[in-house]
């Protein structure tokens, strides 16, 4: 039975390891909301494939632990999940990079949406011109979500070749992983087969001495 407490001393095991890197390229955490978020995506998928449960710290640990590992992405020994982490980071970065300075703390804690933004933009203008003007600070605040939207509208309209390559790399490995699953089982019903027959030819052996008494 799995236990859904979340906790720490439980060892990360591929599959766990895939899971997170998957949920964590769909969400693209920026703050410790989101990351509650791929908590709670990662509880719900770790349930139906019988894995341990983990909270978003835990979650947010292991992923910079990968990210952070002092290997160049070309090396020919970096580790596929680390050349992922590396890789959704610059992704990360690269989604943070289109957030005003003044919004990114507030992105972060309030978990607001482009879509949630858009309607906070639309509010502050219709007030504007209810009002035939708005304090500086409050046009300065519109301003910077309108920055946001229209850049994060462009970042969302341009393929990123690293998560190309994240991609890639996640296909390429499952696709061994696959191939390997296959060849164990065919060296399985191989050994299966083989024991089979040594039991034929010895039970032929003792029936043929018994045969000769």
């Amino acid at each position: 039975m799995v236990k859904t407490k979340a906790g720490r001393g439980k060892l990360w095991c591929p599959s766990s390891v895939n899971l997170l890197l998957g949920i964590t390229v769909a969400v693209l955490p920026l703050g410790k909301n989101q990351w509650e978020k791929v908590a709670q995506r990662f509880g719900t998928e770790a349930t139906a494939q019988s894995l341990p449960h983990r909270d978003g710290e835990a979650l947010k640990r292991k992923f910079l632990l990968l990210k952070n590992v002092q290997k160049p992405t070309g090396h020919p020994d970096c580790p596929p999940d680390v050349l992922n982490a590396k890789c959704l980071q610059r992704e990360i970065e690269s989604s943070s990079a289109t957030l005003p300075s003044q919004l990114r703390v507030e992105v972060g804690l309030t978990g607001l949406q482009p879509s949630e933004l858009q309607a906070l933009s639309d509010k502050l203008k219709r007030k504007q011109s209810d009002t035939g003007g708005l304090p500086s600070y409050t046009a300065k605040k519109r301003r910077s979500i309108d920055k946001y939207i229209e850049g994060a509208s462009e970042s969302d309209a341009k393929a990123s070749s690293d998560m190309m390559l994240f991609l890639m790399v996640m296909n390429e490995r499952d696709a061994k992983r696959e191939e390997m699953r296959h060849e164990r089982q065919e060296k399985t019903d191989r050994l299966r087969e083989e024991r089979v027959e040594q039991a034929d030819r010895d039970r032929e052996a003792r029936e043929a001495r018994r045969d000769e008494l």
